[in-house]
C-alpha cells in the first residue's frame, strides 16, 4: 500500500475515534449539569470527574512509527499536502463543533443558573475558546475556496497549515476551563477542580504541541 494511502487512511480512522470520544466527552460534561447528578453518590460523582480526563490516554497506546528509510522517503506532492491539511481540518472540527453545541445547552439547564458568577464566566470563556478553535477550522476551507477559488497552491498550504495547528490551542484551553467549572460542581472541591483542569490543559498540550515538536527536533 502506498504511504499516501496509509497516511489518507489513519486521518479517516483519527475522524471516526475522535468524533465519537469527544460527543461522549460533551455527554459527560453535560450530565453533570442535569438535575438527577446531584443524587449520585460521592464515589459515582468522583468517578465521572476522573472520566473528563481519561481519553488522553489513549494516545499512549498509540503503535510506535517505524522508521522510513531514507531510500524510500520522497517529497510529497503539493497536491497530496493540500488534501492532507483538508483532512486534518476535519479530522478537529465535528467533535469541536459537537462539544461546543453541548456546552452551549449547558446554559440553559438549572443547575448552570445555581453556579457562581465566577464559574458562569469561565464556561462563558470556555466557550469562546473552543469557538475560535471552530472559527480557525473553517476559515481553512474559506481561505482555500474563496481566496484560491479551490486550487492547490504553496501560499494557502502554508496559511492553512498554521491555522490547523492553531486551532488545537484554544481547544485545549476551552476544554480545561469547562473541566474545572464541572469538577467543581461534581466534587465540590476547588483543590480537585484545578487539579483536574491543570490534567485537562497539560495532557493534550503534551501530544498537540510538545510530543509533535520533539519529534521533528530528534535525529
Amino acid at each position: 500500500m502506498k504511504l499516501e494511502r496509509q497516511l489518507k487512511i489513519a486521518l479517516d480512522e483519527s475522524r471516526l475515534l475522535i468524533l465519537g470520544s469527544q460527543v461522549l466527552f460533551g455527554f459527560q460534561f453535560n450530565g453533570i449539569f442535569q438535575q438527577q447528578f446531584d443524587a449520585l453518590p460521592s464515589l459515582s460523582r468522583g468517578f465521572v470527574c476522573a472520566g473528563l480526563c481519561w481519553y488522553g490516554l489513549a494516545w499512549t497506546l498509540k503503535r510506535k512509527k517505524q522508521p522510513m528509510t531514507q531510500a524510500l522517503a520522497k517529497p510529497t506532492p503539493l497536491e497530496t499536502q493540500v488534501d492532507q491539511l483538508l483532512t486534518e481540518a476535519r479530522v478537529i472540527i465535528p467533535g469541536a463543533q459537537a462539544l461546543l453545541g453541548f456546552q452551549l445547552t449547558v446554559t440553559l439547564t438549572q443547575a448552570f443558573a445555581d453556579l457562581s458568577s465566577g464559574a458562569k464566566m469561565t464556561h462563558a470563556a470556555a466557550l469562546c475558546c473552543i469557538g475560535l478553535a471552530v472559527v480557525l477550522l473553517i476559515a481553512t476551507a474559506s481561505i482555500h475556496r474563496i481566496s484560491f477559488g479551490g486550487q492547490d497552491d504553496p501560499d494557502f498550504l502554508k496559511i492553512g497549515s498554521l491555522l490547523v495547528v492553531a486551532a488545537p490551542l484554544p481547544l485545549a484551553v476551552g476544554i480545561s476551563l469547562d473541566t474545572y467549572v464541572a469538577a467543581g460542581r461534581a466534587v465540590q472541591s476547588d483543590t480537585a477542580a484545578l487539579l483536574l483542569a491543570a490534567a485537562a490543559l497539560i495532557t493534550p498540550l503534551i501530544f498537540w504541541y510538545a510530543l509533535p515538536a520533539w519529534r521533528l527536533l530528534a535525529p
